[in-house]
């Protein structure tokens, strides 16, 4: 229970009690306009969202490519040295291994 008037008219017309108060369809009207302009910033919001989590997902995918790529090139100089027919074999697969990583992510932004 209020403790003053001036807190009983508080809550019943929200926090001024000198705010004007509006028809009920101005009201209306303002609620409708504030739910549509909270509805859009959330809507950017998760655009924002959605498009930095695809970028880190390619980041990601990129970083890996090349972690493999490295250890699979490590591979090949290792062998080399061995048996140069395996390194030659070890290249094709590194240069396979390129080629279809390149086209995975340059695809991988309209996969989402």
């Amino acid at each position: 229970m209020p403790a003053t008037p001036r807190d009983a008219v508080r809550s019943m017309r929200g926090a001024d009690p000198l705010a004007p108060s509006y028809p009920r369809a101005v009201e209306a009207a303002i609620n409708r306009e504030s739910a549509w302009a909270l509805a859009n910033v959330a809507r950017a919001q998760a655009v924002e969202l959605v498009t930095g989590t695809r970028i880190q997902a390619v980041e990601y995918a990129i970083g890996v490519a090349m972690d493999s790529h490295e250890r699979i090139s490590r591979l090949e100089e290792r062998a080399r040295s061995e048996d140069p027919v395996r390194a030659d074999q070890i290249a094709g697969y590194r240069n396979a291994f390129y080629t279809m990583s390149q086209g995975l992510i340059s695809h991988m932004p309209y996969e989402f």
